[in-house]
């Protein structure tokens, strides 16, 4: 008796069920909602990460440059 209701417990556990009882279609359009917001919230972080190597491509590393190059023309040159 023991087994016949663990199997019939198995079986209403099958399917897709995610929190809050979700079962079924409702629980593949709660999956898909969070599926987007992932994606909205990954591909903003992916954005600020390129802006951010953009900012140290373009700003940063040709500052540094031309501080470096500044200071070796001084050094080769002195004008006093």
């Amino acid at each position: 008796m023991m087994y016949i209701s663990w199997g019939r417990k198995l079986k209403s556990l099958g399917g897709v069920k995610v929190g809050y009882h979700l079962r079924g279609k409702r629980a593949w359009y709660f999956l898909i909602a969070y599926g987007f917001i992932q994606l909205i919230w990954y591909m903003i972080l992916g954005s600020l990460w390129l802006g951010y190597g953009m900012g140290y491509v373009f700003f940063y590393l040709p500052i540094k440059g031309a501080i470096k190059l500044f200071k070796y023309i001084k050094e080769k040159n002195p004008q006093e």
